[in-house]
């Protein structure tokens, strides 16, 4: 089905298969909110332009999220996330993400009705504290 979306595209497989992994991350990242409400995770860098800009936007090969909390509750916000399939998808974080200055990488291995789908590198910086609102406009619907 990849293969085929892809070839009526234009579009390479290897593209369209690592944008589904990354909307099926994106919409269970969508999933954990604060006790507001408001979401724990939001989307910027490369995906977010995909997002914003489709195929004219160059391709990413990884997702980055500012989190809004503290690191120390980044794995556990990410276990919340992962805690259900999303739409026949599962999601796991794989080894032992490394700090770097100011954010951490997980390797995200994403599987599909039990077989390997996809490995996602995620990088995830810390929101400063007092910064501006965001807008919750992830376009991901929460399952």
């Amino acid at each position: 089905m990849v293969e085929r979306y892809a070839q009526y595209h234009g579009l390479a497989p290897n593209r369209v298969q690592r944008w589904l992994a990354f909307m099926v991350l994106g919409g269970a990242l969508a999933r954990v909110s604060s006790e507001e409400g408001e979401p724990t995770f939001l989307i910027k860098g490369g995906v977010a332009l995909e997002l914003r800009l489709g195929v004219r936007a160059r391709a990413t090969r990884d997702f980055d999220a500012l989190f809004r909390g503290e690191r120390a509750e980044i794995l556990q916000a990410l276990e919340n996330a992962f805690a259900e399939p999303y739409g026949g998808f599962s999601l796991r974080v794989s080894g032992e993400p490394p700090v770097l200055h100011r954010m951490t990488r997980f390797e995200i291995n994403v599987d599909y009705r039990g077989r390997v789908w996809s490995s996602i590198p995620l990088e995830v910086s810390q929101n400063v504290r007092n910064s501006a609102p965001c807008r919750r406009s992830t376009g991901f619907p929460p399952r």
